[in-house]
């Protein structure tokens, strides 16, 4: 009898922890006890929102992932945000490269990845400089990545007991992900996330489709090598996913053979090198260096490790000009990592807590990244001291003036103020962390951030009891999301942490937690 409920159990458990993390996280902690009360109104209805969600048998992809348009255009214009911190980076250089010039300007390094830039300005020479465009195509490729993870989805769990139990799996793991919260408070953002996913979706479909023992499928391998290269452009992670596929290949599948592995290994690999190798050579032009994707990575090593610990090194490698001498700091990096090895063990530990703790980014770029409408006196004086000088790229006091009836500073018409000028402004109050923002964050905002964290922490938790169950198969394509998910996880543990990095594996979460959900709940219905 006990066994007959231990799903049930199992469920309300995760239900409870979940909700005592939404509520300690977003009211408890910064005291907003009175809007928690919307919030627990709200519970009901969702216990039958979800409980219609499981009665998934039959529904439409095509309306699931429309509806999931639907949402995400309302959201986006719900919210009038603007590129900030390195949002802005990104379109301003994506504008610069749709005007032209910018490959062969030896001011353009290839510090930064310079994939989404790319992106961006292709969308910008092709269709005109339009800030929206850029969120609606964000849209399109987040719909593509659900798409991409149905397909996945089906091929992930091929020993299910029939085509159609796989199928409904499949769809489940979907709706999971077109209605994921986060994935849609980044409908109104201009960054790297739902690029970078989707790419890595694609790539790993291509590989996941060619059946194990299929030495012929060349073309599989070529297209996979080029997606993992382009994701190699928006993110440098990317070159060593692939690895964990093969490694999975050879240790669980018996028909295959190392020499058809390397072969297979090593077309993938050229079809990725001859992706960059145009962006290689350029670099290898200006600076006498080959870079195949960007060469920020000794600093944010160094970010992450060392001031992270100790902020008064930074003087150590300071340049009488002021920059970072970054042809000592690798060097500096690794003697300080081997003398001081339980420092880094603790930073290794809080990258990984950053990473998983919350899923707070899509809401918080929403929040942070609008031009406030008012701001307090005390505050605006506040942003103006704190402005860094070099993202001082206009004025604020141009264009918010004070009225005397509430002592107040207020925004000029935006239909006054250039869209390019308003991304500026944006930045420049943004990067003087005064966060004014504080004062015009909306109940509705906290009220989505705590949903969303609700949802969160439940599938988190249901996606570690669900380790258990699938740990037990020996199938490669089973256990390759949890592959991606720990060498992710390593490698932000051995980098930087937050929580839009956990954004691209999200989609393999939801794929456990459907074959979990969808299994175990089989498996009670067949006990009654």
């Amino acid at each position: 009898m006990n066994r007959r409920y231990s799903f049930l159990a199992s469920i309300m458990v995760a239900f409870t922890l979940s909700l005592f993390l939404t509520i300690y996280r977003v009211y408890i902690r910064d005291a907003y006890w009175i809007e928690m009360i919307p919030f627990l109104l709200l519970l009901p209805m969702l216990f039958f929102l979800g409980k219609g969600i499981l009665r998934y048998l039959r529904i439409n992809i095509g309306v699931v992932l429309l509806l999931s348009f639907i949402l995400r255009v309302v959201w986006m214009l719900s919210f009038d945000t603007y590129p900030t911190m390195d949002s802005h980076q990104y379109y301003s250089e994506g504008l610069k490269i749709a005007a032209g010039g910018y490959w062969m300007n030896p001011a353009n390094t290839p510090y930064w990845p310079i994939g989404y830039k790319a992106f961006l300005g292709a969308l910008t020479w092709c269709f005109g400089e339009h800030l929206w465009l850029a969120k609606i195509v964000n849209i399109l490729l987040q719909l593509l990545s659900c798409y991409l993870l149905y397909l996945i989805t089906l091929l992930m769990f091929p020993s299910s007991k029939s085509s159609e139990t796989t199928v409904k799996l499949a769809k489940f793991a979907l709706c999971l992900y077109a209605f994921y919260p986060n994935s849609i408070f980044y409908s109104g953002a201009v960054w790297t996330e739902p690029l970078f996913t989707m790419l890595l979706l694609l790539s790993f479909w291509m590989l996941m489709r060619v059946p194990a023992a299929n030495k012929h499928h060349f073309k599989s391998y070529l297209f996979a090598g080029v997606f993992f290269a382009l994701a190699s452009l928006v993110r440098p992670i990317a070159p060593v996913f692939p690895l964990v596929f093969f490694a999975l290949k050879l240790l669980l599948e018996r028909k295959i053979k190392i020499v058809v592995v390397a072969k297979q290994l090593l077309l993938l690999y050229a079809a990725f090198l001859l992706t960059l190798s145009p962006w290689a050579i350029r670099n290898y032009l200006l600076y006498n260096k080959i870079i195949l994707t960007a060469s920020n990575g000794p600093l944010v090593l160094f970010i992450n490790f060392v001031l992270d610990n100790d902020e008064s090194k930074l003087t150590k490698l300071m340049k009488p000009q002021g920059p970072v001498d970054e042809s000592n700091m690798s060097s500096y990096l690794a003697s300080y990592m081997l003398e001081h090895p339980f420092k880094t063990l603790k930073t290794m530990g809080k990258n990984v807590y950053r990473l998983y703790a919350n899923d707070f980014d899509g809401i918080e770029i929403t929040s942070e990244s609008r031009l406030p409408q008012t701001i307090e006196e005390h505050t605006f004086q506040e942003v103006l001291q704190h402005i860094h000088p070099q993202i001082h790229l206009v004025d604020p006091k141009a264009f918010y003036t004070l009225k005397s009836e509430d002592g107040k500073y207020h925004l000029k018409p935006l239909e006054t103020i250039p869209e390019l000028t308003r991304i500026h402004l944006a930045q420049t109050i943004r990067y003087s962390f005064a966060y004014p923002y504080r004062e015009t964050e909306v109940g509705v905002l906290r009220l989505m951030k705590a949903l969303n964290s609700l949802f969160y922490y439940f599938v988190i938790i249901v996606f570690a009891l669900s380790l258990i169950r699938t740990l037990r198969t020996l199938h490669s394509n089973t256990l390759l999301g949890l592959g991606i998910i720990l060498l992710t996880t390593m490698i932000h543990a051995s980098s930087v942490g937050g929580a839009r990095y956990h954004f691209p594996i999200m989609p393999w979460i939801f794929a456990y937690v459907a074959y979990f959900l969808h299994t175990r709940s089989v498996e009670w219905q067949r006990k009654f």
